[in-house]
Parts: structure tokens; sequence; C-alpha cells
């Protein structure tokens, strides 16, 4: 583990229990997201480079495309995340 994630563990454990529920559920979701992110790049690699094998280039740009619309949702779907989580520890630390 990190500096900073001792760090957060020792601001987090002072909090209420509240708050670290919602730290921990948050934590998941966003892990979560990344693995999202982890197996399209891994889909995507394999697929472009079976479609590059055939000659396909056409098809090659269509997966590309799709790739680009899924990873601009699963962005705004992982910043989303992120803001509600920054969100939560305002919201917390003015009590």
């Amino acid at each position: 583990m990190e500096f900073g994630g001792i760090s957060q563990l020792a601001i987090i454990g002072r909090m209420s229990s509240d708050y670290v529920a919602a730290a921990s559920i948050a934590s998941i979701a966003q892990q979560f997201v990344m693995i999202l992110v982890y197996s399209m790049t891994k889909s995507a690699t394999i697929t472009t480079g079976k479609a590059v094998g055939q000659g396909d280039y056409e098809r090659d740009k269509q997966i590309g495309r799709t790739f680009l619309v899924l990873s601009a949702f699963v962005v705004s779907l992982r910043v989303e995340l992120y803001f509600s989580y920054v969100h939560q520890y305002y919201l917390f630390t003015q009590m």
C-alpha cells in the first residue's frame, strides 16, 4: 500500500461509521469501473489485431469508433463516481 492509501486510511478511520461505509462502497464502485476499462482495452486490442491480420481495415475503423464511444461512456461514469466521492468527503468534513 502506498503512502496515499495509508494516509487515507488514517483520515477515514477517524470519521463516522457512515462515512467509512460510503468510502468503502465508492472504492468498490471505482474498482469495478477500472475492471471495465481494463477489459475493454484487452478486447479492443484482440479484435483490432484480428481485423488487421485479416486485412479488413474498414472493420478496424468500425471497431475503433465503437470502442471510442464505449470509452467515453466509461470515462463519464468514472468521473461521476469521482465527483460523488469528493462531494461526500466535502459534506462530512463540514460537520
